[in-house]
């Protein structure tokens, strides 16, 4: 009986954890002023929010919030007729799918700066002291740009760094352009679906043709900016 006692008290003390911690998300739950149980309340929150294993599952909604599964389904039936559950249901979804859409719009923001970065933030021109045979000379090369000289938005662009070339000059590691406008075409067409007012493949092709210009004039100056970087002498002066 003591052995019995023992395994049934940590196993209490971990429903009552978890319990508190559902609580902790009923904050951003709008109930419309209904008066229920906490139980009550544990199930819709359960039920109405995104990313969350219950999302719009009824039974795992009322299980997670202390139901017993022989009564679940049946308390499920019950509280789902009531027009007042229906519209807190309604409610919170709304909010939650302007929420998510919010989410969304702020990625796409990110991923349009990860997309169109300019070179020009990350390195400047300096001029470097070269030996050579018939003495030393000045060249212009493309260095590294100071984290302290760039913005916030600038440097959380920056993926890490990386040696190149023969002399293992130091470089930034920077966004994968063509990953980052495919990403952007995903997100826009998810919103359209959303939003029901166009299909993916429409939503692509008005992106590439407006990338497309963009692309086109940067691609010469990266391409230009890489090989001055790894053509760096390997005993110049920075």
């Amino acid at each position: 009986m003591a052995a019995k006692a023992r395994t049934k008290a940590p196993a209490k003390a971990a429903g009552k954890a978890r319990i508190r911690q559902e609580e902790k998300g009923l904050s951003g739950i709008d109930f419309c002023g209904a008066r229920l149980t906490d139980m009550q309340r544990r199930l819709i929150a359960n039920y109405v929010t995104p990313g969350g294993p219950c999302f719009h599952n009824a039974l795992r909604s009322a299980m997670e919030a202390g139901y017993r599964e022989a009564t679940a389904r049946s308390t499920i039936y019950a509280l789902f007729q009531s027009p007042e559950i229906q519209k807190i249901i309604r409610a919170n979804e709304s909010l939650m799918r302007e929420a998510i859409r919010e989410s969304a719009m702020l990625a796409l923001e990110a991923k349009r700066r990860r997309a169109f970065f300019d070179l020009a933030d990350f390195y400047e021109e300096k001029e470097i002291a070269v030996s050579g045979k018939n003495g030393s000379y000045a060249k212009t090369v493309l260095a590294l740009k100071p984290l302290d000289e760039m913005t916030a938005e600038q440097r959380q662009i920056i993926d890490g760094v990386d040696y190149k070339g023969q002399a293992s000059q130091l470089t930034y590691v920077l966004p994968n352009r063509e990953k980052e406008l495919n990403d952007i075409i995903k997100i826009n067409g998810e919103l359209s679906k959303a939003a029901g007012d166009g299909d993916e493949e429409e939503t692509r092709e008005i992106i590439m043709e407006r990338i497309t210009i963009r692309e086109t004039r940067r691609a010469a100056r990266a391409a230009q900016a890489e090989s001055e970087i790894l053509d760096m002498p390997e005993g110049a002066d920075l």
